[in-house]
Formats: C-alpha cells, sequence, structure tokens
C-alpha cells in the first residue's frame, strides 16, 4: 500500500511539472508568435506586406492561443490531482533527474529477479501459497495414525485396611488409526487442495503480469533515454532559427515568413517532446523502483 501511494504521488509530481513547464513554452511561443504579427500589422499598414501574409501569422497565433488553453487546461487538471492526493497545493516545483533516484541494477536480467524475488505484491501471494500448503498438509495428515506413550507409577500402602506397601509401574504405547471419518475431512482436504492450485495459478498470473510490465518499463525507459536526445537536438537547431528571425526582426526585415513561423512552432515541438520524453523517463524509472519495492524510500526526499 505505501508503494502504490508512493508511485501514485511521483507520477502526479511528474505530470504537475510537465504541465506547467510545457506552459511556459507555450508562452513562449505565443509571445514569438505575437512579435511577428506585429511586425506584419506595421508592414501591411505601411503596404509592404500582403493581407494574406498578415491573415496567415494570425492564424498561427490563434492556434498557439488555443493550445495555450490546452495546455492551462492539463495544469489545472494537474493541480487538481495533486491536491487529491496530498491536501495541499504546491508551492514550489522541482523536477530532478533520473541520477537522483535510488540507483537500479545495470543489468536488466538483475533488475528481472530482483522483481521476482522483492515485489511486495508477488511476496503476499507466495506467502498466501505457503499458508495454504500448510492447511492441506494438515487436512492430510488427519489420516496418519495418532501414537500415544504413557509411563505410570503408582505406590500404595495400606488401602482397604491393614496391607503391605504396593508398587505398580506400567509403560503403554497406544496407536490409533482411523481408516474411516465419514468423508468430511476428505472433502476438506480437496477444497484445501483445489483452494491451493487457485492461489498458485494467481501467483503465476501475477508473475507473468509483473514479469511483462517489466519489460515495459525498461523499454520505455531506454527509448525516452534516446527520444530526449533526438529532442535536445532538435531543439538546439529550432533554437538558432529562432534566434535568427529574432535579429530580423530587430533589423525591421524577416527573410522567409513562413520560415519565421515554422521556426516557433519547431521550436515549441522540440520543447514539448524534451519535457515528454523526461517525464516518461522519470516516470518509467518510478515504477521499476515501485516494482523493486524502493520507492517509498525517497519519500523524506520529495519537496512539493
Amino acid at each position: 500500500m505505501r508503494e502504490t501511494i508512493a508511485l501514485a504521488a511521483a507520477r502526479a509530481t511528474v505530470d504537475l511539472a510537465v504541465a506547467r513547464i510545457t506552459l511556459n513554452f507555450s508562452d513562449d511561443q505565443l509571445d514569438q508568435l505575437n512579435k511577428i504579427l506585429s511586425y506584419l500589422e506595421a508592414r501591411t499598414s505601411a503596404g509592404a506586406a500582403s493581407q494574406a501574409d498578415l491573415e496567415r501569422a494570425r492564424t498561427r497565433v490563434l492556434a498557439a492561443r488555443q493550445t495555450r488553453l490546452e495546455q492551462q487546461t492539463n495544469y489545472s487538471n494537474a493541480m487538481q490531482e495533486m491536491y487529491r492526493l496530498t491536501s495541499a497545493s504546491a508551492q514550489t516545483l522541482q523536477l530532478p533527474s533520473v541520477n537522483q533516484l535510488p540507483a537500479v541494477p545495470g543489468s536488466n536480467n538483475q533488475i528481472r529477479e530482483m522483481v521476482k524475488t522483492k515485489n511486495f505484491e508477488l511476496l503476499a501471494l507466495k506467502k498466501e501459497v505457503d499458508a495454504q500448503q500448510s492447511l492441506v498438509t494438515a487436512e492430510y495428515s488427519k489420516y496418519l495414525p495418532a501414537i500415544g506413550a504413557s509411563l505410570e507409577y503408582d505406590s500404595t500402602e495400606n488401602v482397604s485396611g491393614t496391607n503391605a506397601p504396593f508398587t505398580n509401574t506400567r509403560a503403554l504405547v497406544v496407536m490409533t488409526w482411523n481408516l474411516s471419518m465419514g468423508g468430511k475431512e476428505y472433502f476438506a482436504a480437496q477444497q484445501a487442495s483445489a483452494e491451493l492450485r487457485n492461489r498458485q495459478a494467481k501467483l503465476d498470473d501475477e508473475t507473468q503480469r509483473t514479469t511483462q510490465a517489466t519489460e515495459a518499463d525498461l523499454t520505455l525507459l531506454q527509448s525516452s533515454t534516446l527520444r530526449l536526445q533526438a529532442a535536445q537536438a532538435e531543439q538546439t537547431s529550432a533554437q538558432s532559427v529562432v534566434n535568427s528571425v529574432n535579429e530580423q526582426l530587430k533589423t525591421g526585415r524577416i527573410g522567409s515568413l513562413l520560415e519565421a513561423l515554422d521556426a516557433s512552432d519547431r521550436l515549441f515541438g522540440a520543447r514539448s517532446r524534451i519535457t515528454q520524453a523526461l517525464g516518461q523517463q522519470m516516470k518509467a524509472q518510478a515504477q521499476l523502483l515501485n516494482r523493486l519495492g524502493l520507492l517509498s524510500d525517497i519519500q523524506s526526499q520529495s519537496n512539493l
């Protein structure tokens, strides 16, 4: 239960931080497009730009405003989810890197083996199987013979009159074996065996589910890392174009309107992909730590 709560809080924190950062990027995009729109409005009023170019830029601005509203909605929903889980509103957000989380084994095979041996849900199911196995053994043990031993020593004197002392020593070994008990114990043992098979099936099914989920988490962690690297390279390229457009705005002449508009969109897209990839990377790492039973150990390090 503790690990489940920790995982939900980790996901909500990452989603909130991603939504806030994306909202900031959306504001930057809208600000950049407004600069271009203002430039074109001035050029159009002077007759140096066509009305079609102005409407094209205005369309991009309106689309950016729509995107900004969507990001604002996502951020509001993330805030409400965080409040639902913690009963507190976040005042400061910090999205740490994966290196700040507890380390997981470097080998994927080690992670798979640790999940099978340390996952709390699997351990609980294994305990249930062991307990049911003990119950089955106890039911069938009722058919085993019961052996009892007794060692007695009696000493009497002057019983019912004047008699000489009398000593009696006995050693008894008694074995009883119930060959038929009416079938009640037999059916109880059969029921216990059926329940054992049911619990063993649940354990096998949960083991397979956990193994598949672990494979998915490992794949997501690797893919998000690669996508993060690609998005960072894309951002660097798009930022160079946006910087060039800003210099052209200062001189009062844009070389290509479509290039300027597309540069803002590409920069926002690259930044959004970086944020999404980082968020997925963090959540994949948190899910692996949750399956290993280690996620709740970092709760004391969380700041909301």
